[in-house]
């Protein structure tokens, strides 16, 4: 009876220390998981402004840099430039290519004097024509020739879209400008 007693007795403080240990591990890595978050977030900003201010300086125009959505915005009074990695511009005036990658969008320009330009990759020469029908269907109209398959004008109410096939890269790049 002895012997259980003085087992009792060693058994319990070793199960608050236990508790004690679980806890302080816990709360170092909830703290040391933070800590990254946090100096991931504070060093993508740092980044961020010392691009920003790099570009401006050259460039003599306000420079928006943001890692969050992969794109940097140039403006310039009324110019401006927008680099997107990536994405489809939410406000290109054209069906969007639905098949392959976007790599590179930009959009330059305001107002009447804007233009659009999509570079897709992982495509093919069927996904090119099933664009080209898709452009029909929207409304847009062939405005001159083919020059075969892999380069298409068109044109919708003030907009000239041009697309070109790369049967080497299986690529594609799409420009929508406003006609003058």
């Amino acid at each position: 009876m002895e012997e259980e007693q003085s087992t009792r007795e060693v058994s319990e403080p070793s199960k608050k220390s236990n508790t004690a240990l679980i806890i302080i591990l816990v709360i170092l890595v909830v703290l040391g998981v933070g800590g990254y978050l946090i100096s991931k977030f504070v060093i993508n900003k740092v980044a961020e402004k010392g691009a920003e201010t790099l570009i401006g300086a050259a460039t003599g125009g306000k420079v928006d840099v943001d890692t969050s959505n992969n794109s940097v915005t140039f403006k310039d009074g009324d110019n401006s430039i927008e680099v997107n990695g990536g994405t489809w511009p939410a406000d290109m005036p054209a069906p969007k290519y639905s098949s392959g990658k976007v790599e590179a969008s930009t959009k330059l320009g305001s107002g009447t004097d804007q233009g659009w330009s999509v570079t897709i990759s992982g495509t093919s020469q069927a996904q090119f024509d099933t664009y080209k029908s898709e452009l029909g269907s929207a409304g847009w109209t062939q405005s001159t020739d083919s020059l075969g398959e892999a380069f298409l004008q068109y044109s919708k109410d003030k907009y000239d879209l041009t697309a070109v096939f790369d049967s080497s890269s299986n690529g594609v790049s799409i420009t929508v400008t406003i006609s003058q």
